[in-house]
């Protein structure tokens, strides 16, 4: 039997740097707001429907903050779409919510 302790593994901050781990945040995010999404329209009361909305409204707003640090820092960059394909697409959703009504 081996009477020495195995030591923890210690994080690699090359591995799992400041990007990473704010990356990994904003991910569980907007996993935690699906989850709330799903619950508050699953809800049994008007009561815990809106204390999940507000639940839901606060982490939407701490996941938009983390965003904005993302990008700012260049960690999550953002290119623009052509004018064109923008165009298109609105013009192909917009005709087919036309044909739901």
């Amino acid at each position: 039997m081996d009477n020495q302790q195995k030591q923890p593994v210690q994080p690699n901050e090359q591995v799992f740097n400041d990007q990473n781990k704010a990356d990994d945040a904003l991910n569980s995010i907007k996993k935690l707001l699906e989850l709330y999404n799903t619950f508050s329209i699953e809800a049994g009361s008007d009561q815990l429907h809106k204390e999940i909305c507000n639940l839901k409204e606060e982490t939407s707003n701490i996941q938009r903050s983390l965003f904005n640090t993302l990008y700012a820092k260049g960690w999550y960059p953002v290119t623009p779409e052509d004018q064109s394909k923008i165009t298109q697409a609105y013009t192909k959703y917009s005709n087919m919510a036309n044909q739901l009504k």
